[in-house]
């Protein structure tokens, strides 16, 4: 994911519009697949999903990772989550199996 965060950010922060596909990138791999939407104007954000597939472990099946980059902070609003200006990662991955990535999952 480190390098579809690098050709988004250098895209974003220039203004620039591109499609998914252009941008170069490995999206189907060893455990899941990478996902993006294509840019017909300039955006102030963007969101990669990478969803996890095929033979992973059971604690991720299903389960996905999302990263959205801003150039400016947003608030939030009632119940939409404000982003910060950067990089935020929100994962439906249980807590306990999240490292650095906020963890939307509810518990049963």
């Amino acid at each position: 994911m480190s390098g579809a965060r690098v050709a988004v950010q250098e895209r974003v922060d220039a203004g620039s519009t591109f499609d998914f596909d252009d941008l170069g990138l490995r999206t189907n791999g060893q455990y899941g697949v990478v996902t993006g939407s294509d840019i017909s104007e300039a955006v102030t954000s963007y969101t990669l999903t990478y969803a996890f597939q095929g033979e992973v472990n059971s604690n991720l099946a299903g389960e996905n990772v999302t990263y959205t980059y801003s150039t400016e902070e947003v608030a939030a609003e009632g119940d939409v989550p404000g982003i910060a200006e950067g990089w935020a990662c929100s994962t439906s991955v249980e807590p306990e199996y999240a490292n650095n990535c906020e963890s939307t999952a509810t518990s049963d």
